[in-house]
């Protein structure tokens, strides 16, 4: 009876753990060189314990003092291994493909306890000494395989670029960490020339982004970057901060820039959080200068938070139903009813809208909801519409097998949306932020990771209909997460992109997309 009891329990966890790697690699088959090659190795080795079961069982094992202690041996380094890996992919360090996907997380984590836990039943209430040894020498020898990829496998070929990629923003570089939540803008040189007494032969290109000094979560000593360029991109500066942690003004995060053409000004708007407030968030629009030097000086720092209540947290990085979510990315600009209007994407409590100012900056006003969301950046369409394309809810770790990249219109300026997040079936979403912007010619580009299950495979998609129908060029086909598309005076299209060999989030890497397509 004992016996039918242990090998039904392998049975039974040994297919949960199975199933839960049938998802690893159906999630994440967008992020391998290989996803055959990594199949067939997981395969194999979840083959081998009733293999080698059916070729042990009947062999004879003494009860040495040294085979008595191999099963123990082998269970506790199983158990210590398992427990680092969770460990680090799960909770210390995002770990792309586990973390980012819960069924196949769950499923994995579940089956190797119960093998584990299996392996001890079976050695000390049936002295089976070959299965206590075979699984948790088949779980070493997985996890060995993933650390062994994660570890082997490098950055993928970029496509469709216009002379070469650059590795803006890289783990490591200034102290940090990681660098995350990327956003680009290119100020016409004309304009810039006019209202800051420049003398530029190109635009001046502005990136920022989260300078993440601990870890790439959410929370920590987080600042906010910049690096700038005046060569469209050939050679940038060094890193700046631009707003710097403290104990007393917490983290920074969710760059958001819209340059004001009429009066010359940089807008730069961001949220600021610190641990002892439990990360509720405040958001701000910084005011700069630009001066002949293309130095930025702030002149004015307006608070844009939505009126606090007594909400609490809706989330591990303490997201409340009164916070207004800036962004990230960037925001745009048009003229309408013969008034200039700034129009930066924002959300609250489940809905995407437009906060927009109709004084420069300096009060802002909320707009209606642009439909169920949180994540979103907007442009205008030839036809002085307005659009926006609008983040699903839905996190990005949980299941979804077919998400689509949504899109807003309004013919107000975003006070109103006539439509609200139109699923645009030709481009996969991962839950992730994407970019919008227009070119010269009115046509609506897009850049963003499509695939359904992680967030993989960046590409650049263009409608020449106002978002009617598009068409798509893959840009780097491995791990790919948020990106700022934005599109400078000579109509060149620019790219920010968080990409990796294994995770989404390692580098931000700095493209010109050929637009050919």
């Amino acid at each position: 009876m004992k016996k039918i009891i242990s090998v039904s329990a392998y049975v039974v966890s040994l297919a949960v753990f199975a199933i839960g790697l049938f998802f690893f690699v159906y999630f994440n088959h967008g992020i391998f060189f290989s996803t055959a090659a990594m199949a067939i190795i997981f395969a194999l080795l979840v083959l081998t314990v009733p293999v080698a079961y059916l070729i042990l069982r009947k062999k004879e094992v003494g009860d040495s003092k040294v085979m008595k202690i191999i099963p123990i041996v082998v269970i506790g380094s199983a158990i210590l291994m398992l427990f680092m890996t969770v460990l680090y992919s799960v909770i210390v360090d995002y770990f792309q493909p586990v973390s980012i996907n819960q069924v196949a997380a769950i499923l994995l984590i579940t089956g190797s306890v119960l093998l584990l836990i299996s392996s001890v039943l079976s050695y000390f209430l049936c002295k089976d000494k070959i299965m206590s040894i075979i699984v948790p020498v088949m779980l070493i020898a997985t996890m060995s395989a993933g650390y062994i990829w994660s570890s082997a496998q490098g950055f993928q070929d970029y496509e469709n670029i216009d002379g070469k990629e650059i590795v803006l923003f890289d783990k490591g570089e200034a102290g940090y960490t990681t660098f995350r939540i990327p956003s680009l803008y290119a100020i016409d040189h004309d304009i810039l020339n006019d209202k800051a007494g420049t003398s530029l032969e190109s635009d001046f290109m502005i990136a920022l982004a989260e300078g993440r000094r601990d870890s790439s979560h959410d929370m920590g000593r987080i600042d906010l970057v910049m690096k700038t360029s005046v060569s469209g991109g050939a050679v940038w500066s060094d890193v700046q901060v631009l707003k710097e942690f403290t104990e007393e003004d917490g983290k920074y995060g969710n760059p958001t820039v819209i340059f004001n053409e009429v009066t010359g000004e940089l807008n730069i708007a961001y949220m600021s959080a610190t641990t002892e407030s439990g990360y509720d968030y405040n958001a701000f629009n910084g005011i700069y200068t630009i001066g002949k030097d293309l130095s930025l000086t702030l002149i004015e720092t307006i608070n844009m938070s939505l009126p606090k209540g007594d909400e609490t947290s809706n989330g591990i990085d303490g997201v409340r139903k009164d916070t207004l979510m800036i962004g990230p990315g960037k925001g745009t600009q048009m003229t309408i009813g013969g008034i200039n209007r700034l129009i930066l994407p924002c959300s609250n409590d489940g809905n995407s809208f437009i906060m927009y100012s109709d004084d420069n900056g300096r009060t802002w006003n909320k707009g209606a909801s642009a439909g169920e969301g949180n994540e979103c950046e907007a442009t205008v369409l030839a036809n002085d519409e307005l659009v926006m394309v609008v983040r699903d809810n839905i996190g990005g770790s949980a299941y979804h097998p077919k998400q689509y990249q949504r899109l807003s219109f309004s013919k107000d300026g975003g006070k109103t949306w006539y439509i609200t997040t139109k699923s645009i079936v030709d481009l996969k979403s991962s839950i992730c932020m994407s970019s919008v912007d227009t070119m010269s010619n009115g046509n609506l580009v897009m850049t963003y990771p499509n695939a359904f299950g992680t967030r993989a495979n960046l590409t650049y998609a263009v409608s020449a209909d106002n978002g009617e129908s598009w068409t798509n060029k893959l840009l780097y086909g491995g791990a790919a997460g948020y990106s700022c598309v934005t599109i400078d005076s000579a109509d060149n299209v620019y790219v920010l992109s968080e990409v990796g060999a294994v995770n989404y989030n390692e580098v931000l890497t700095f493209m010109k997309v050929n637009t050919a397509v």
